[in-house]
């Protein structure tokens, strides 16, 4: 007997459990209709669609935490779709200054799922006119976030932040975007920006990361651990990229500034007409440029890499060091371990590798230096005055 009742006492605190879990889940969150100051209770499981009519015009976005797939639409109006399932705790909208906040409904209890709610995903949509947004600062925990292009005749997004732990982050046309930050733990960046942006930064840990830019002012800075980087840009002001393990491809019109590339085992490829300063680096993974001009200077850097540099013109001092890698400039097999090359007002190229071979060409064969057996000590370097040019070589 003391066994039954002991079953049923257990019985009744599971079930009650579970109801509460379910009663919980079901609690429903308001949104703030400031305009005509009434609140609309949210059911889970329904679709609702807020349109202009409850909603006072906003130009500032702010999500915070939500577990739920995030759109921004443009529309001829404002108005909010979403659809919460049973699975989500209940947001809480307002719109208060011109400003759309959205964040979960602190209950002060935790929600249990014991399996008898459904993990359906939930999402919410935001209808917003053009050129009426100029700031967006949005969070989601699983969701995936869309954002098209929102600037307008109106006005333009001066500031963007869009985080998530799991979910993509797309954004096909992000125009007109002064700041551009995305991040997300595991999922993958797209943006496109077919315009002016003074900085963009991209973060993933293992997602992918592609992009293409038209003009990016300042600095286009893009990090990942696992996942790979792919970037196209017309004109940037400085460049910073960086995969500990995933491949590197990145072409550029001309980068004014430094231009850092960096990886542990990843390659990398990169391309650009004009570059100011360049540092490239990866551990194991192999290093290919193709760089028309590079007034700054160049250092690329491997461990067990192979290194492959095209240029268009030969005008530069060159310095390489090698433990056991072979050294190619301009045709010429370079004898032993190390290359110097100095040359008076011209821009360096170094190159640095444990095991790995250098290879170095140029598409203008006027001017060459004459590297044929070629060899000298990496620590006895001649004086530039000591070491003049050597003539061009003689063409058939």
């Amino acid at each position: 007997m003391k066994k039954i009742f002991l079953w049923l006492a257990i019985g009744t605190v599971v079930l009650g459990a579970v109801l509460l879990s379910i009663g919980l889940a079901k609690d429903g969150g308001s949104f703030a209709i400031t305009r005509e100051g009434r609140t609309l209770k949210i059911v889970h499981g329904q679709e609702y669609h807020i349109t202009d009519m409850d909603l006072e015009p906003f130009h500032d976005i702010r999500f915070d935490g939500l577990s739920m797939a995030l759109t921004i639409i443009v529309s001829d109006s404002y108005g909010i779709d979403m659809y919460l399932p049973e699975s989500i705790a209940a947001p809480q909208f307002d719109v208060h200054d011109g400003i759309l906040t959205a964040a979960e409904k602190e209950t002060g209890i935790a929600v249990f799922n014991f399996g008898f709610i459904s993990d359906e995903p939930g999402w919410c949509k935001i209808y917003v006119p053009a050129g009426t947004v100029d700031a967006l600062a949005l969070t989601t925990v699983s969701g995936d976030i869309t954002v098209p292009a929102l600037s307008g005749e109106a006005g333009q997004v001066k500031t963007c932040s869009i985080q998530t732990a799991s979910g993509r982050i797309e954004m096909p046309e992000a125009d007109r975007i002064t700041s551009l930050r995305l991040e997300t733990v595991s999922g993958d960046i797209t943006f496109n920006t077919a315009e002016t942006a003074q900085t963009i930064q991209a973060v993933s840990a293992s997602g992918q990361i592609m992009g293409t830019a038209e003009t990016v002012g300042e600095l286009l800075k893009i990090n990942t651990i696992s996942g790979g980087i792919s970037v196209q840009c017309a004109d940037v002001g400085a460049v910073d990229l960086d995969a500990s393990s995933g491949k590197i491809d990145a072409a550029f019109a001309s980068v004014t500034g430094a231009l850092d590339v960096e990886t542990v085992s990843g390659d990398i490829h990169i391309s650009a007409a004009a570059v100011g300063a360049a540092d490239i680096y990866s551990a194991s993974g192999t290093v290919g440029a193709a760089l028309d001009s590079v007034t700054g200077g160049l250092k690329a850097e491997t461990i067990s890499g192979d290194i492959a540099v095209a240029l268009k013109g030969a005008d530069y001092a060159l310095a390489a060091n090698t433990i056991s890698g072979a050294l190619r400039f301009f045709g010429a097999e370079i004898r032993g371990d190390a290359l110097s090359y100095p040359k008076a007002d011209a821009a360096k190229l170094s190159f640095v590798t444990a095991s790995g071979n250098v290879t170095v060409t140029a598409e203008d064969t006027a001017g060459l230096p004459n590297l044929t057996g070629y060899a000298s000590s990496s620590i006895d370097v001649p004086e530039p005055s000591d070491f003049p040019d050597p003539p061009p070589p003689q063409l058939p």
